[in-house]
């Protein structure tokens, strides 16, 4: 709404800017292509935002979560066209005189001042990453695995196939005979074994029996249906999250295929999103205490604990 109101480009550098103070919400909310994400990949691909800021907790009075301010401009400065800076301020914060509600701090001109010189400086920091719009997109790939099929003739499945519409009393005879051929087999298999016992096989029945008599074999070559199609395990289900950056291809092969090597994918069919991650992006890894000392706290709790055990046998 904001954005639609901002004058738009014009000589001279003239044009419209604008800031809007959210919740987190609009950063990540809505899966790709949902409403929520078409109005992100909008304002990130006609670079419409400038900046987004994050404030101190516990700014206003009815609400003390995250906020954020989102500056847009229709005519950004030359240096920072094509680019979104991220500002984490969280930490700029002072304590006011006087709390009100949820409104426990605020930010003072030397907290403001941080901020400005982070924004001016336009560079990555402890404060500030400066991003494109592909650092902050996305595909989502979904990842099949083809089946592997063996054949199990079972009294239940063959009741299923005899409850088909076009199979006869027959068709129980010809499942039975092909109890020992292979899943990528039986569309032959059926049609020869049929023609044997004097019934027909239409397509439908052969899909239908391949379904009723199917089962899981981890041994058995790749499934294929009667056209060659690939048989996909339908218990499997995934969706590998490629960033804008990076090759699908060289993706998977690098983060999916040493531990799924049996999947494929099609990459014609991912959905673009974006989101900005900034908890992600400005999260700086604690470091791991040394085993030593880890060591030696648990042995002293141990030690605490076989004390009192000792007492309660006393």
């Amino acid at each position: 709404h904001v954005a639609s109101k901002l004058m738009p480009a014009g000589k001279n550098g003239s044009g419209g800017r604008g800031a809007v103070v959210s919740n987190g919400s609009p950063l990540f909310t809505g899966g790709p292509g949902s409403g929520p994400d078409q109005i992100r990949a909008w304002l990130l691909e006609n670079d419409l935002v400038d900046a987004i800021i994050q404030l101190p907790t516990n700014m206003f009075y009815g609400t003390g979560i995250s906020t954020y301010i989102w500056i847009l401009d229709t005519n950004k400065e030359d240096h920072r066209k094509g680019f979104v800076q991220l500002i984490d301020a969280s930490a700029c914060w002072s304590v006011p005189d006087k709390g009100l509600g949820d409104k426990r701090r605020e930010m003072r001109e030397a907290d403001r001042a941080k901020v400005l010189e982070a924004y001016s400086a336009f560079s990555d920091s402890e404060m500030s990453k400066v991003l494109t719009p592909d650092d902050l997109g996305f595909r989502d790939v979904k990842v099949t695995k083809q089946a592997r099929l063996g054949v199990h003739v079972t009294d239940d499945a063959i009741a299923e196939v005899l409850a088909h519409k076009q199979a006869v009393e027959a068709h129980a005879d010809v499942v039975r005979a092909v109890a020992d051929t292979s899943y990528n087999d039986l569309p032959d298999a059926l049609k020869a074994v049929a023609k044997e016992h004097g019934v027909k096989m239409p397509a439908t029945l052969i899909d239908a029996i391949s379904k009723a008599i199917a089962v899981p074999d981890p041994d058995a070559e790749p499934a294929v249906d009667r056209k060659g199609n690939p048989v996909l395990d339908q218990s499997f289900t995934m969706t590998e999250r490629v960033p804008l950056t990076e090759d699908i291809a060289e993706h998977m092969q690098r983060e999916v295929l040493p531990f799924a090597p049996d999947v494929t994918w099609d990459a014609a069919k991912a959905v673009t999103g974006y989101e900005i991650p900034f908890k992600r992006v400005f999260y700086t890894p604690e470091p791991v205490r040394p085993l030593a000392e880890i060591d030696a706290d648990v042995a002293e709790v141990m030690g605490r604990l076989m004390e009192k055990f000792g007492q309660v046998r006393k």
